[in-house]
């Protein structure tokens, strides 16, 4: 079994890398997409390594992501990448305890935009943009709790492979050429880190088998993370693009019968560019290959 759990690990590494390498930028083609944000929120943590009680509090978020095409003859392959760090401050029910939770996850993902449709009699469905892949993500962090003496924090340590999906809508104005846009991502299949209940990481890292004995194969229900990001994209002018969104996240396991739910409602805020210029306007109308996102 340790042998095998080597084996995936390598595996998950190995398609992470070769996700990120297969795109590279192209200046006669379409242009790197990045966006930066900033949002703040709602938490509720349940931890049953820690607590059988629900905290609940806010969370801080800083959310980049960058899409640009590959280097394969198919111009509609591109990829995807996104670094997502949250960080939130709760507190039990009778307000007598706190947690506090710092994760980070990183994701790479290939996508395949869709052609647009030419079919005249789904002429609502042209405004529309469609993009499906893979790829992997790997997520590392904890929770430390000020109640617990011996035992106060849980490390979180995972990496799966993923299912990502993204809806584009480009409503048709010249004067106001608002872009909406959904990203929803699930876990398919992956190894995650999980020690049992009251034991230390003391125990398990130096006096037992190391990290590696504590490994577990999962899939969603044993460890289900998902994230679903609704944003619009509002020209300034001809000065810049601002992207404002909502952003939901949810990360359950259950490892060792041990419970463990996070719950993230977050609003955010940031800007939008591609490399060389990206001005508001001038950009979302134009009928020229300049975004990955606004125009086939």
């Amino acid at each position: 079994m340790r042998s095998n759990k080597r084996y995936i690990i390598g595996f998950l590494a190995l398609l992470l890398a070769r996700t990120i390498a297969w795109g590279q930028s192209d200046s006669l083609g379409y242009r790197i997409h990045s966006a930066y944000m900033i949002g703040a929120g709602g938490s509720i943590t349940r931890d049953a390594y820690l607590s059988p009680l629900r905290y609940g509090g806010w969370t801080l978020n800083l959310l980049g992501e960058k899409t640009y095409p590959t280097r394969t003859p198919d111009s509609r392959w591109m990829i995807r990448t996104a670094h997502e760090l949250d960080g939130a401050v709760m507190d039990n029910p009778a307000n007598n305890a706190h947690f506090y939770s710092l994760l980070y996850n990183g994701a790479a993902t290939a996508l395949y935009r869709l052609p647009k449709s030419d079919d005249r009699q789904a002429a609502w469905l042209q405004p529309f943009r469609f993009a499906f892949g893979g790829g992997m993500e790997l997520g590392v962090g904890g929770i430390y709790s000020t109640r617990n003496g011996n035992n106060p924090a849980t490390l979180k340590l995972y990496s799966n492979i993923i299912a990502q999906g993204v809806v584009g809508y480009a409503i048709p104005s010249n004067s106001f050429p608002v872009y909406l846009r959904m990203v929803s991502q699930i876990n398919l299949l992956g190894v995650a880190y999980g020690n049992g209940f009251g034991e230390s990481y003391y125990e398990n890292f130096i006096l037992s088998n190391g990290i590696a004995g504590s490994l577990h194969l999962t899939h969603p229900g044993k460890l289900t993370r998902f994230t679903t990001l609704l944003s619009a994209d509002f020209p300034v002018r001809n000065f810049c693009t601002i992207r404002v969104g909502y952003r939901y996240s949810h990360l359950g396991s259950t490892l060792n019968s041990l419970d463990t739910r996070i719950n993230n409602h977050t609003v955010l805020v940031g800007f939008v560019t591609e490399l060389y210029r990206f001005r508001g306007h001038k950009a979302m109308r134009t009928g020229r290959k300049t975004s990955l996102y606004y125009h086939d």
